[in-house]
């Protein structure tokens, strides 16, 4: 509650901003750090499962989009509550969608 009161009178920009690094900026770091050693290396940090490492890039772009919505809605209501079912709704939707489904 207090944060929130804090963000309200920061720039529209730097909301976003904040958001953004908050949601995203750690998964960001982190594929950074995978990639730089397997670069710098040749070898994966999570060579039991080289998979997750590929997999982990879409991530990125999906916390970003989440904290724009996210961002947007509360500007515009002054609430959480609507932009936290939209965000909600899509995140439910990507899971179901990236799902791999097998018909017997």
């Amino acid at each position: 509650m207090k944060l929130a009161k804090i963000l309200r009178w920061q720039p529209q920009t730097q909301q976003y901003g904040y958001a953004i690094g908050a949601l995203a900026l750690g998964f960001f770091s982190m594929l950074v750090l995978v990639y730089g050693i397997f670069f710098a290396t040749g070898t994966l940090v999570t060579g039991f499962d080289p998979l997750s490492t590929v997999i982990g890039l879409q991530f990125v772009p999906l916390l970003i989009a989440i904290a724009i919505i996210g961002i947007y809605g509360w500007r515009r209501t002054g609430r959480h509550r609507p932009s936290a079912v939209i965000v909600g709704l899509l995140v439910t939707l990507y899971v179901v969608a990236g799902t791999a489904t097998q018909v017997a």
